[in-house]
């Protein structure tokens, strides 16, 4: 009996301990900071008789913050010393600036400081012009539209557009007479946006009143990325080396493009496509000091460089850039199309991989978007009657650029009366590559590459 009492006891004491801590924890409450606009409020839990935490001063377009009040009416200020006893609502203060905003994206320009960002009535706005070196203003543009005044109040978002200005590039003053192979770097075919665009070239012996071939080969890096040197080398071992090097042994002279890189905003299409075709013009009015043979020249090249072979082909009279180069005029006799974006399929767009995609909307940049406006993007666009003649090599795994392209494309050339040729490469992917779950490729990437030494043995000698 004793023993029950002593334990009823314990369990009596514990019970009036746990109440005492209860009594003691102290309450916690929810204090909520209104913002009065757009139903916007954050909130936080404040232990009884401690203070909430301000928050930052909100922004809000057109108004200036005017500080936190304890009530709706907006008369008595927040005092952020106040004890939280309650649950409790605070409310943010506006005062309307009446101010229109206008926000400039310049695209690498400069905007001195007399431009106005804000206004309260339009007719005190008068736009300026920013300025850019080596480029000059075309205008403000908001959603495509020329923005040449403001006319109404509202807020704006203009965008500086503008044109590259081109240097001058000296003539080539060289002998075309050589006992050997001749090799330049880097040379400076345009200047464009104060950016010198530079090409190699691989000039084979040539004696006194010759002329030889030449071959154009285009880096690939789908548009973003990849430089003239990965083509092929001398003792090195680029991208297409076989070919480069098969050129070379044959007297077919090479010169290898550098082109402006994409990147979605400055350069985008149709900018590196004017590059290329314009490193052809350099070479033909240069032809005399090169030796080239301006009436049996090729393209070739790998991915978007296939891409760049191919405009540079087939819309040679579409595109100029410097305006130094644009009389003049040229053919290609052939070209070797390595698995290239070629054909308009704007379905197709929505079978692309997230790497494609990437990589087209960088060069594209607004076209992208629009889908039923970049049939003239394609080469296909372009094919005619008067096309040259074209070997198309791809990939049947290709999960890069769908096999479906070079199909089509050579599709349309049949039909257009234009001499193609078609090798699809059983199990490889992009880069004809060895594709996943495949032992090899077939044919062999050696029986590819000779099959595109024999066509341009053809193509050169007819």
């Amino acid at each position: 009996m004793i023993k029950r009492t002593k334990k009823n006891f314990i369990i009596i004491l514990l019970m009036i301990c746990a109440l005492f801590l209860i009594a003691c924890k102290k309450k916690t409450y929810v204090v909520v900071f209104n913002y009065n606009y757009d139903n916007i409020i954050s909130t936080q839990e404040v232990k009884d008789g401690e203070m909430a935490i301000k928050p930052k001063d909100p922004e809000r377009l057109r108004y200036n913050f005017g500080g936190w009040y304890t009530d709706v009416a907006l008369t008595i200020p927040y005092n952020e010393n106040t004890q939280i006893h309650n649950n409790t609502t605070f409310y943010a203060k506006w005062e309307s600036t009446n101010a229109y905003i206008i926000r400039y994206h310049l695209n690498g320009g400069s905007l001195s400081d007399e431009a106005i960002t804000k206004f309260v009535d339009y007719s005190e706005v008068k736009l300026i012009a920013p300025t850019k070196d080596n480029y000059e203003f075309d205008g403000w543009y908001e959603n495509g539209k020329l923005i040449s005044e403001i006319k109404e109040n509202r807020d704006y978002n203009l965008v500086a557009q503008y044109h590259a200005l081109y240097g001058n590039v000296d003539a080539l003053i060289m002998s075309p007479i050589r006992t050997e192979t001749k090799i330049y770097k880097d040379i400076t075919y345009k200047i464009v946006g104060g950016v010198e665009v530079k090409l190699d070239m691989y000039l084979p012996p040539l004696n006194d009143g010759e002329k030889c071939p030449v071959l154009f080969i285009f880096f690939g890096g789908g548009f973003i990325g990849g430089d003239k040197s990965q083509v092929g080398r001398i003792d090195g071992n680029g991208y297409l080396q076989e070919i480069f090097d098969y050129a070379l042994d044959n007297n077919i002279a090479v010169i290898m493009p550098n082109y402006r890189l994409s990147n979605g905003n400055t350069v985008t299409f149709p900018l590196p496509v004017e590059d290329s075709l314009d490193a052809i013009r350099f070479c033909v009015k240069n032809s005399a000091a090169l030796g080239i043979d301006i009436n049996n020249m090729g393209t070739t090249g790998y991915s978007s460089g296939a891409y760049m072979a191919l405009m540079a082909a087939f819309a040679k009279n579409n595109f100029f850039g410097d305006p130094g180069l644009k009389e003049i005029t040229y053919n290609i006799k052939y070209v070797i199309n390595l698995y290239a974006p070629s054909f308009y399929d704007k379905d197709v767009l929505t079978t692309l991989n997230i790497k494609a995609r990437i990589m087209l909307s960088n060069f594209l940049g607004n076209i992208y978007t629009s889908p039923d406006d970049f049939a003239y993007v394609m080469p296909s666009y372009y094919v005619d009657e008067a096309s040259p003649d074209v070997y198309i090599i791809h990939g049947n795994q290709d999960a890069l650029v769908p096999l479906s392209q070079s199909v089509s494309f050579h599709s349309l050339l049949l039909e257009k009366g234009i001499s193609s040729k078609l090798l699809i490469v059983e199990g490889a992917d992009h880069m004809l590559e060895t594709a996943s779950g495949f032992s090899e490729i077939s044919p062999s990437y050696k029986e590819v590459n000779d099959s595109i030494c024999e066509f341009i043995s053809t193509e050169v000698n007819k």
